[in-house]
């Protein structure tokens, strides 16, 4: 029998963070860990586009943070200000594509349903925060290492429809 509960774990009280989850305001090394669509209401409610994303180095490695994108448009029914709220959804859903490394012409064709789990392993750093919600953190800011390259040359594809297969190879090599 062990002489108290932290014993059995093979620790002491004081060695113990009081909120292990939580990484303090800070730049750190990151990489996207899940990226999936999910139903937190486990009742039929609203689907959200969850990109979950990890600290890979330092003293909180394993830490994580996520960002929720709701898959279903806001209506009149749902809150006054709907229009506002959705057009936020679509500028910070947009953002993070392109953050991760999505062309601009792939995010039409770009389906979270998909697709979303070729995110998984983009690395980069980013801000991760402590959220109002106790226990959870915000992620800001991700930013992929710049990789010099020489300039090539694109063809005008402005008015082309955009192609799901040239989505799929936009993602390669992540």
């Amino acid at each position: 029998m062990t002489e108290n509960f932290f014993s059995a774990y093979g620790t002491a009280a004081a060695d113990v963070d009081e909120n292990p989850f939580v990484a303090p305001d800070n730049t750190y090394n990151v990489a996207v860990t899940k990226a999936e669509v999910t139903d937190f209401a486990k009742d039929g409610g609203p689907k959200f586009f969850s990109i979950e994303y990890s600290i890979s180095k330092g003293a909180h490695t394993g830490k994580r943070a996520n960002q929720l994108f709701r898959m279903t448009p806001l209506t009149a029914a749902d809150q006054e200000d709907y229009e506002a709220s959705n057009a936020r959804t679509l500028s910070n859903f947009k953002k993070a594509m392109l953050d991760l490394g999505l062309k601009e012409e792939a995010l039409n064709v770009f389906n979270p349903n998909t697709m979303g789990s070729r995110l998984v392993g983009i690395s980069g750093t980013a801000r991760i925060f402590p959220s109002k919600r106790e226990g959870y953190n915000n992620i800001q800011g991700f930013q992929r290492p710049v990789v010099a390259q020489e300039a090539t040359p694109v063809a005008d594809t402005s008015n082309a429809a955009p192609d799901e297969a040239a989505v799929a190879d936009l993602l390669d090599g992540f």
